[in-house]
C-alpha cells in the first residue's frame, strides 16, 4: 500500500502526545505515515494543530469527537475542526442512552443524520465508528444494521473498526461490502488467536483481502490503531505500518 493510504489513529500514541504533541507528530511522520486521525489536541489552538500537521507532512484527515461535542457544543466543535483542516468528524462511541431497543436505534440514526446534515453545511463530513456492542442482536436485527439502513447516506458515513466488527461476530469484509462507498476510512487493528488486540499482521484478520478490495469498497485510508499496546506505543505503530506498507 502507498504511504498516503496508511494513517495512524493518534489515540494509539496518546502517551507521547500528552508529553509533546509536536514531537509525537514528528515521530509518526518519520515512521512513514502519510496521514493521521486526531483524538484530542491537548489544549492547542486549531491553527497550531493544522500548522504542525503541515510541517510534518501529515494530512490530518479526521477527528474523533464525542456525542456531546456535536449535540451540546456543535458550533464550537465544527469551527475548531474546520480550523484544524480535517475532512470529517467521527463519533467513536454511543452512550447507553442512544442505544437499546430498535426504536432507540432508529431514533439515533435520525439524530446522526441531522448532525451530519448540519456538518455538511459547514463543509465537514460525518462518520460513525463502531465497537462490538452495535452487533449485538436486537429485535431480530442489530444496532449496526439499523444505523446502516436508517442513516441518510448523504449525511452519515462509517468508519468500520475491523477488530470490533470481528469481535462482535461480523466478518469485516462482509460488513465493508454492505457499506461500500460509505466508508472512506477503516480502523486497522488485528485480532490475536485469543481475541485480544494486536498489531496489524500479527493476528488472524485478513488485511491483504481488505487491501485488495479497497478500491471497490471506496476505502481511501487504513487507520492503524491499538487501544492498549503492550509494546511501546510508537513501536506498535511502526510494526503495523511496516506490515501494511508491504501489502499490495
Amino acid at each position: 500500500m502507498e504511504r498516503s493510504e496508511i494513517g495512524l489513529v493518534l489515540y494509539t500514541v496518546r502517551d507521547r502526545a500528552e508529553k509533546d504533541f509536536a514531537a509525537m507528530l514528528r515521530e509518526v511522520a518519520a515512521i512513514g505515515y502519510g496521514c493521521a486521525e486526531v483524538c484530542g489536541t491537548f489544549g492547542l489552538e486549531a491553527e497550531q494543530v493544522r500548522a504542525l500537521g503541515e510541517e510534518m507532512g501529515l494530512r490530518l484527515l479526521s477527528a474523533h469527537v464525542g456525542m456531546g461535542d456535536v449535540t451540546e457544543r456543535f458550533d464550537a466543535t465544527a469551527e475548531y475542526y474546520r480550523g484544524v483542516g480535517v475532512e470529517a468528524l467521527v463519533v467513536p462511541w454511543l452512550p447507553e442512552a442512544y442505544r437499546g431497543d430498535t426504536k432507540t436505534w432508529v431514533k439515533t440514526a435520525g439524530l446522526l443524520s441531522d448532525i451530519g446534515a448540519r456538518l455538511r453545511e459547514r463543509g465537514l463530513g460525518f462518520l460513525f465508528h463502531n465497537h462490538d456492542v452495535e452487533f449485538k442482536p436486537v429485535g431480530g436485527t442489530t444496532g449496526w444494521d439499523i444505523l446502516v439502513g436508517e442513516c441518510d447516506p448523504e449525511c452519515v458515513g462509517f468508519e468500520l473498526d475491523v477488530y470490533w466488527a470481528a469481535k462482535g461476530g461480523r466478518d469485516p469484509l462482509d460488513a465493508l461490502g454492505a457499506i461500500a462507498g460509505r466508508a472512506p476510512y477503516i480502523h486497522a487493528k488485528d485480532m490475536a488467536a485469543d481475541g485480544a488486540m494486536t498489531e496489524v499482521g500479527s493476528g488472524t484478520l485478513d488485511f491483504a483481502a481488505m487491501a485488495a478490495a479497497r478500491a471497490e469498497l471506496g476505502i481511501r485510508c487504513f487507520f492503524v490503531e491499538h487501544d492498549e499496546p503492550t509494546l511501546p506505543s510508537m513501536e506498535s505503530a511502526r510494526l503495523s505500518f511496516d506490515h501494511l506498507r508491504a501489502v499490495d
